[in-house]
């Protein structure tokens, strides 16, 4: 990669792994990279887990108690591939105790008042409400001061 340099010098520095968070291509080669990873959890019964993914965010789904033996193996396919497992973003949660955020929205288990039956509920999650709030905040702002 090549940049301007101090007094109009050009420099040349070296690549960074990966591809910029963010950008155009970035959703397409997780996609294309990241398919073996889906077919290997969604079609191998070896696995026993079914995974929900989008590009690189991913939530993987098992049985009570299987939680560290998928995560291993999602490890060890991820370092096979000399990929980089987000260690901080990575966590192993008991749905029917705790929540879990996903794409911008939270999951929890409630029970139904109705049926007494225990279900899947889909809702925003805090911080997206926020992101919205503070879109909404902005734009009544500029829309009060063009008055």
């Amino acid at each position: 990669m090549e940049e301007d340099g101090e007094r109009g010098k050009k420099r040349t520095m070296k690549n960074r792994p990966g591809t910029p968070q963010g950008g155009v291509i970035s959703s397409l080669l997780a996609n294309i990279y990241l398919d073996g990873l889906d077919k290997a959890f969604n079609m191998g019964k070896k696995m026993k887990a079914v995974m929900v993914r989008f590009a690189d965010d991913s939530l993987l789904l098992c049985h009570r108690g299987k939680g560290k033996k998928v995560y291993e193996q999602l490890r060890k396919w991820i370092e096979k591939r000399e990929l980089i497992l987000n260690e901080e973003k990575t966590q192993i949660v008991n749905m029917l105790d705790e929540s879990i955020e996903f794409l911008g929205f939270r999951i929890v288990r409630r029970k139904s008042p109705n049926t007494g039956k225990y279900y899947y509920h889909r809702e925003s999650s805090p911080k997206a409400c926020e992101k919205m709030r503070e879109a909404i905040r902005e734009e009544t702002t500029k829309y009060l001061q063009q008055r």
